[in-house]
């Protein structure tokens, strides 16, 4: 079984499919234990992949995300987003093909998005708790998911940036160096690239999450390789944030669009 936060920041692709059929009375009695819930207990939730055994590896450092409403599911990963036609009847979920936006980025994100699609398709039987969904399947398919649907204003505290949106995919930092959001209960945001530090502003409405324009050092810094890619990177991103999916000591900034920007990890 791999954690998605411990993925190899190199797999994943497109096409999706999730939730297939979670087996009826007799399945459900069987080997997957499952809770009855109706569509109208996952509507409008918003879930973090946490665990699964569908990729051979799957680093930490690449989210999944998936959300629900009365008739679908839908969600991103380190490339693309997907959705997929989704049912609830008991304990029984019925899911269609699943569509998905065609980017291309590095093949080992494409590799382990695969295999994660691959997995949904798969799904026959549904467990939900208080902060924990597990969608389990044939040949011991199962993803675990944790509940994402705290307050931006919950974010107050210090993250580290485990991985952040390029033009290609989302990546994880520089090695040898430690980006971080620090979120201040006053308004006020510090973030270190590696490099520069810099600071700027932050407002939440429920879920959705913006940011102000950043004022930055100028420090040059050529070393480590990369570096000034990174930083360019997280200050081209940071406006691009509209809303968090905020778990318990993680979090992942979305576009507008619902593509992955920032992927954070509570800092220790």
């Amino acid at each position: 079984m791999f954690t998605p936060r411990g993925f190899v920041l190199g797999l994943v692709a497109a096409s999706v499919l999730l939730i297939a059929a979670c087996g009826s009375s007799s399945k459900a009695s069987s080997t997957n234990t499952t809770t009855p819930s109706g569509s109208n207990s996952l509507t409008g939730t918003h879930w973090l992949l946490v665990s699964t055994n569908a990729a051979p590896t799957v680093p930490a450092t690449t989210p999944f995300t998936i959300q629900f409403d009365a008739t679908t599911a839908s969600g991103a990963g380190p490339c693309n987003r997907y959705h997929l036609p989704f049912k609830v009847e008991g304990s029984t979920v019925t899911a269609g093909p699943v569509g998905a936006t065609q980017i291309a980025c590095a093949r080992p994100l494409l590799t382990a998005e695969q295999h994660y699609f691959a997995a949904l398709e798969k799904i026959n039987a549904l467990q939900m708790q208080d902060t924990q969904l597990v969608l389990t399947g044939p040949d011991s398919t199962r993803l675990v998911y944790a509940k994402a649907d705290a307050a931006a204003e919950k974010l107050v505290g210090k993250w580290d940036i485990a991985s952040y949106a390029t033009p290609n995919a989302i990546i994880s930092p520089v090695p040898g160096t430690k980006p971080t959001m620090d979120f201040n209960a006053d308004g006020h945001v510090a973030i270190a690239t590696g490099c520069n530090t810099a600071s700027t502003t932050w407002k939440t409405d429920g879920t959705a999450l913006t940011f102000g324009p950043a004022a930055s050092t100028l420090m040059a810094c050529e070393k480590p390789a990369g570096l000034h890619e990174q930083e360019s990177a997280i200050f081209a991103a940071l406006p691009r944030v509209a809303s968090v999916e905020l778990g318990r000591n993680n979090a992942v900034l979305l576009s507008k669009e619902g593509t992955i920007l920032f992927d954070l990890v509570q800092h220790k």
